[in-house]
């Protein structure tokens, strides 16, 4: 197998991404037409998702950013077979802390937050993405 050099242009000549919705496709705007509350693969899943928030386009620019994060550095930001309760822990231990006011809308938190707001589990101490890449 060759190993190619991602930062010479002739790596990418002949690659071809096409992105396509294969799943949960509907209506961005079309808010109570939303037939699911659990939508992309794991490892695409935006937070609003997983606490059950509600979702709309900001999700849609998060799969969009972990999908070209995995076609940028040939990995995942988040390993596609995760178990699906940790997805929110994985969140949180690699990136920030969801947003308040998210996890106090979100009719799953209570799974993953206590009342007050933080996880309810300790997690280890993090490193930073910047310092991941």
């Amino acid at each position: 197998m060759t190993t190619r050099d991602p930062n010479v242009p002739e790596t990418w000549a002949e690659v071809e991404v096409r992105l396509a919705d294969l799943g949960v496709a509907c209506w961005a705007d079309d808010i109570p037409g939303h037939f699911t509350d659990l939508i992309y693969p794991l490892a695409l899943r935006a937070p609003e998702v997983c606490t059950g928030a509600g979702w709309g386009k900001p999700s849609d620019i998060w799969s969009l950013e972990c999908a070209v994060f995995q076609l940028v550095l040939g990995q995942s930001l988040i390993k596609p077979d995760v178990i699906p309760e940790s997805t929110p822990y994985i969140h949180t231990a690699l990136l920030v802390d969801y947003p308040a006011q998210m996890v106090k809308r979100g009719k799953y938190s209570h799974l993953y937050f206590e009342k007050d707001g933080p996880l309810n589990i300790p997690l280890p101490g993090r490193t930073s993405l910047k310092k991941r890449v």
